[in-house]
């Protein structure tokens, strides 16, 4: 029998010894064969991707600057658009993509 560490117990023991690794708990099976769930700021990419593709795909939008937060599903619409039917076109439009659950609209029009 070999005496000493070999480089995979050298890494495997550097890596709990930095919190890199947790060792496995009794308990953590089913942790480890549930299905992962997607991260909150993955998920609020993708929503403003999909909102800002919305957006951009509004004909009646074409001309306005338009930028788009988002946390936790909640949409934070910004910037400038020409009309308030522009800016309560694009609250909208936001509001009807999958996974926003609110939509907070500071676009800015110009006074009537």
């Amino acid at each position: 029998m070999k005496k000493g560490f070999t480089a995979a117990s050298l890494i495997a023991i550097s890596a709990f010894s930095f919190g890199l690794v947790q060792p496995a708990a009794a308990g953590d099976a089913a942790a480890r064969t549930a299905a992962p769930a997607i991260s909150t700021s993955a998920a609020d990419a993708a929503i403003k991707g999909k909102v800002e593709a919305t957006l951009a795909e509004t004909t009646s939008l074409q001309d306005a600057n338009i930028r788009v937060e988002v946390s936790d599903g909640v949409i934070l619409l910004s910037g400038q658009v020409s009309s308030a039917a522009q800016r309560d076109a694009a609250a909208q439009r936001a509001a009807g993509v999958e996974g926003v659950k609110r939509v907070i609209n500071e676009l800015a029009a110009p006074k009537s």
